[in-house]
């Protein structure tokens, strides 16, 4: 069984080059694409909060944590910490 670990979340703003191979290409499969937009929202900005999303993927407030609930149930994502000082991490699979 994989073990599973956390992004490290300290980018100075850049992405990894190899950033959209990060979740396992099974899963990714059984992703939406607003799912994988929030995926691919956060390495840029750990810290942004769901309204700030919504925004930003034209989405309502609601469709975002409709969406996060189902990433955090898939086991992609966590958040940690509180609303103004936790950020989001993305939990991918150990090699």
């Amino acid at each position: 069984m994989a073990s599973c670990s956390t992004l490290p979340l300290c980018f100075s703003g850049r992405l990894p080059c190899n950033y959209v191979v990060l979740v396992d290409k099974t899963i990714d499969k059984k992703l939406s694409a607003t799912e994988k937009s929030i995926i691919n929202l956060i390495p840029t900005t750990p810290s942004i909060t769901q309204k700030e999303m919504a925004k930003h993927l034209n989405l309502s407030e609601i469709g975002i944590r409709y969406h996060i609930k189902k990433l955090k149930e898939k086991m992609l994502l966590k958040r940690t910490g509180g609303k103004k000082l936790g950020h989001w991490e993305i939990i991918t699979r150990g090699h």
